[in-house]
């Protein structure tokens, strides 16, 4: 196997770190946006299933609270 030595030239080398930055930024902010895209669905999701009983059952606004501290108890590791 060959050993090859060359040498980097420190604006290369600078861009091509810069290059990788970047491509690493951009993908936190598209997770970002996917995470924040994703919280907005469920609890759309979560408002609507509630809205659905309370017409479907005729469930009354105190009802939410209920459902959070059902929550709160059932599950409580979760946030």
């Amino acid at each position: 196997m060959e050993n090859f030595n060359h040498t980097i030239e420190r604006k290369d080398f600078e861009a091509f770190i810069h290059a990788i930055g970047f491509e690493i930024e951009h993908a936190q902010v598209k997770l970002i946006v996917a995470a924040n895209a994703q919280m907005l669905f469920h609890y759309w999701k979560l408002g609507y299933f509630i809205r659905y009983y309370q017409k479907r059952l005729g469930w009354g606004g105190k009802v939410v609270s209920k459902i959070s501290q059902a929550i709160k108890m059932n599950y409580p590791e979760k946030k």
